[in-house]
C-alpha cells in the first residue's frame, strides 16, 4: 500500500503548481550550504546579558527550523521525483543533526529541538530502505535523546500546561509525530 501511494505521489502532473514549488523551493536549499548550530556571539560583546540571551534564543530557533524545512521540502521533492540528489541531500542534513549538542544552541529553544527531532525522524522514516544499519541506529539515538528529554519534561506534569498553547500546538504535536 505504501509502495503505491509513493508511486501516485511521482505520478502527479509535472505541471501541478504545488509540485513546482516545491522542487523549486528544494532546488534552492540545494545550492545553500548546510547550516550548522554554532552562533558568533563576539559580535554581541556590547550587549547586556538579557539581549544577547534573547538573541542567541532567537539564533537558536532559527537553526532548528532552517534543519526541519531543509529535510522537509528534500523529502518532499525526493517521494515527488525520485531523484537521489534529494535523498542525499535530506541524509546528509538529518546526519548532521544526530551530531549536534541537545543541550547546545540547538536545544536551547523547544521550538528548534522539537524540529530537530522531528526532521530526524523524517529522514528515518522517509529513507528508511535506503539507510544502513548504522545510520538508522545514528538517527534513532539522536532521536531519542530529544524525544526523552520531552517525555521527561512533561511527564506528570501535563495538567499545569493546560494554557501552555506552545506545548499543546507545538511540542506535543511533534513529539507525535516524531
Amino acid at each position: 500500500l505504501l509502495v503505491n501511494s509513493i508511486n501516485q505521489l511521482g505520478a502527479i502532473d509535472a505541471k501541478n503548481e504545488d509540485r513546482i514549488a516545491i522542487i523549486s523551493e528544494a532546488d534552492e536549499l540545494l545550492l545553500l550550504p548546510l547550516p550548522d548550530d554554532s552562533i558568533d556571539t563576539s559580535r554581541f560583546a556590547n550587549l547586556n546579558d538579557n539581549q544577547k540571551g534573547r538573541i542567541e534564543k532567537d539564533a537558536g530557533y532559527q537553526i532548528g527550523y532552517q534543519a526541519y524545512q531543509r529535510i522537509y521540502l528534500f523529502c518532499q521533492a525526493y517521494l515527488l521525483t525520485g531523484d537521489e540528489k534529494y535523498f542525499h541531500k535530506a541524509k546528509k542534513m538529518g546526519i548532521l543533526v544526530t551530531q549536534w549538542d541537545r543541550n547546545g544552541y540547538s536545544g536551547m529553544v523547544d521550538f528548534s529541538d522539537a524540529k530537530c527531532m522531528l526532521g530526524m525522524a523524517l529522514v528515518f522514516d522517509t529513507f528508511y530502505d535506503k539507510l544502513s544499519d548504522g545510520e538508522k541506529k545514528l538517527l534513532l539515538d539522536a532521536i531519542q535523546i530529544r524525544a526523552k528529554y520531552f517525555y521527561q519534561l512533561y511527564k506528570n506534569d501535563v495538567e499545569v500546561k493546560i494554557l501552555s498553547g506552545h506545548f499543546w500546538q507545538h511540542i506535543l504535536h511533534y513529539l507525535f509525530q516524531t
